[in-house]
């Protein structure tokens, strides 16, 4: 490398340069968590559903960047008192490149009732790691469209949705 940056200056500073540029940009991508977003389903009364017994046709619409969706076994309390946490199962959504997520909207249909849900969570674990995972806590189950209100908090409680419209 000696003898290339002597014979030819600027261009072996300038292989050099790409060199680190790269080795940083490998390392850096190395860093990140997933993003993982767990989503608590209520039915008309407030009771969670197992969100292992939604049929795909409860699913009208979903709309996110590069995600996985399944169910994941959580410990939640609805209160935020860890000494009353329950074991349920969550709908659980991840981003396939490991870095960043986007999770817009989603709509389902339970029991005749249609709700669309407005969450507009943009994720990035690489910038802000502590805040990569959040759980979030549902409204009972009701017809129309809700929005998820700004909040950095990791545990989302069923406050944080604001009514829109009545019509989904």
């Amino acid at each position: 490398m000696k003898t290339l940056i002597k014979a030819h200056p600027i261009p072996g500073i300038g292989l050099l340069l790409l060199l680190i540029f790269l080795c940083v940009q490998t390392a850096s991508a190395q860093n990140c968590d997933k993003v993982r977003i767990d989503y608590v389903i209520r039915d008309s009364k407030g009771h969670i559903i197992d969100a292992s017994t939604l049929k795909p046709s409860d699913f009208v619409e979903e709309k996110a960047d590069k995600y996985e969706r399944s169910t994941k076994q959580i410990s939640f309390s609805g209160t935020g008192d860890v000494k009353n946490a329950a074991t349920i199962t969550s709908l659980h959504y991840e981003n396939r490149d490991a870095c960043t997520f986007k999770l817009d909207e989603l709509t389902l249909r339970l029991g005749g009732k249609t709700m669309h849900l407005i969450f507009n969570l943009s994720l990035d674990s690489l910038s802000d790691s502590a805040h990569s995972r959040k759980v979030i806590d549902s409204l009972p189950f009701k017809q129309g469209t809700f929005r998820l209100e700004a909040t950095s908090e990791n545990k989302i409680p069923a406050s944080s949705w604001k009514k829109l419209s009545d019509e989904p």
